[in-house]
C-alpha cells in the first residue's frame, strides 16, 4: 500500500504520519519529515499534463513545460533543499533516467540556440564590426547592428504522444519512484505527495493500491500560530505561503477547500480533522487504519510516537492569545463550515504551544 498524506499548510498531516509510524510494517518514504514534493511541485508531473493538453497549449508552450519539468526534475535530483530534494544521494542515477526515459517516451528533442529559446539580447562589439564588414564586402543585409542574441541552452522538444501514451508514461515514472523509495514488503508513507487542491489527480495517475489522506484544521489556529509562531521563530522566519490580511486569508483557505471537496466520496481519498485525532482518538484512529487496510493489532508502538494528550497543546492557540478575539470572529463569520466544534473549551499557557 502507497499511503500520501497531506494537509493545506500547518494541518496537522505529520500528526497522521507520526500516527502511521507507529505501525509495525509501515515505514516512512525517505524519512518521516521528507516532503515528495517532485510530483505536486511548479514543473512537475501533475503541471506538465495540464500545460501539454491544456486546450490553448501549442507547440512552444509544450516545449517550455517540457524543459520545465527536466530542469526541475534535475534541480531537485542534484541539490538538497533541506527537507526536500537530494535525489541524486537518496535515490541513485536510476532517478534520473526514469526522467530521460519520460521525456523520451513522449517527445523528440530538436536543436538548441533557437529563436524559440532566446532568453535577451546584448550588444556585440565584435558581431557589429562582423555585419559592417558583411555589407561592405558582400552587400549582406543586417537586422540589428551588434545584436547578439542569449539563448537558455535548453533543446527544442516537441510533443508527440497522445493525452493517453502520455498518462501511461507518467504512471510508469511514478510507480518507478515508488519502487526507488520502497523498503521490503512495507507500507510506504509519502509525505505531501499531493497538496489537497490536486486531488482530482488521484484516479488517473495511481494504482489502486494508492491511498490519500487530507488533513484539516481549524482555521483560527491556522491563522494565529502563523501570526504569532512561524513567521515569527527564532531560527529562522517562515513565510506563510497564503495573504496575510484576514479577508484575504480567509478567501483563499475558502477556495482551496472548495477545489479539494469536489474529491470527498472518492473510495481512495479520505479527508480527516486534526482535532479529530486529539478529542475523538480512538474512532478517528480506526477510520484511518481502516482506510489504509490496517490491522490494529499492527499498532504495537501506540501513542509513542504521536501522544494526543501532548498535541492537545496545539488545539484552540487562538484562545489563550490576548488580542485575537475580534481577530477569530472574523474568520468564524467567514468560514462558519470550516469551524471545529470543540467540545470544550481548553485553557493553557503559550510556552506549551507547540513543545
Amino acid at each position: 500500500m502507497k499511503i500520501a498524506v497531506t494537509g493545506y499548510y500547518g494541518t496537522g498531516s505529520s500528526a497522521v504520519i507520526d500516527l502511521l509510524s507507529e505501525v509495525e510494517g509501515v515505514s516512512c518514504a525517505l524519512g518521516n519529515r521528507y516532503e515528495h514534493t517532485n510530483l505536486n511541485c511548479a514543473g512537475g508531473i501533475f503541471d506538465l499534463e495540464a500545460r501539454l493538453y491544456h486546450e490553448n497549449a501549442d507547440y512552444y508552450s509544450r516545449d517550455i513545460a517540457l524543459n520545465d519539468f527536466y530542469n526541475e526534475m534535475y534541480k531537485q535530483y542534484r541539490y538538497n533543499f533541506g527537507w526536500y530534494g537530494s535525489y541524486k544521494k537518496l535515490l541513485g542515477e536510476k532517478y534520473m533516467q526514469s526522467v530521460n526515459k519520460l521525456i523520451d517516451t513522449v517527445s523528440v528533442s530538436g536543436e538548441k540556440n533557437c529563436l524559440a529559446h532566446t532568453t535577451k539580447t546584448r550588444f556585440s562589439l565584435g558581431k557589429a564590426m562582423l555585419q559592417i564588414a558583411a555589407k561592405i564586402f558582400f552587400k549582406r543585409r543586417y537586422g540589428v547592428l551588434g545584436c547578439k542574441y542569449v539563448h537558455d541552452n535548453d533543446p527544442q522538444r516537441f510533443l508527440t504522444a497522445s493525452h493517453e501514451e502520455f498518462m501511461q508514461a507518467a504512471r510508469e515514472f511514478i510507480n518507478t519512484y515508488f519502487e526507488l523509495c520502497r523498503k521490503g514488503n512495507d507500507d510506504m508513507v509519502y509525505d505531501h505527495l499531493i497538496y489537497p487542491e490536486q486531488s482530482n489527480v488521484v484516479g488517473r495517475f495511481f494504482d489502486d493500491d494508492f491511498r490519500l489522506i487530507v488533513v484539516d484544521r481549524d482555521p483560527r489556529d491556522i491563522y494565529i500560530s502563523d501570526k504569532y509562531f512561524w513567521s515569527t521563530a527564532k531560527y529562522g522566519c517562515q513565510t506563510m505561503p497564503m495573504p496575510r490580511d484576514i479577508d484575504g486569508f480567509c478567501d483563499y483557505w475558502l477556495a482551496m477547500h472548495e477545489r479539494a471537496d469536489l474529491q470527498r466520496g472518492q473510495k481512495n481519498i479520505l479527508f480527516v480533522q486534526f482535532e479529530d485525532l486529539i478529542y475523538n482518538y480512538d474512532k478517528t484512529v480506526e477510520k484511518i487504519f481502516g482506510f489504509c487496510g490496517i490491522d490494529s493489532e499492527r499498532h504495537t508502538r501506540k501513542k509513542q510516537t504521536f501522544d494526543p494528550e501532548k498535541s492537545i497543546n496545539n488545539t484552540q492557540v487562538f484562545n489563550i492569545i490576548d488580542g485575537a478575539d475580534k481577530i477569530c470572529e472574523r474568520i468564524c463569520e467567514k468560514l462558519p463550515d470550516l469551524i471545529y466544534a470543540f467540545p470544550y473549551k481548553r485553557s493553557g499557557e503559550v510556552k506549551t504551544v507547540f513543545d
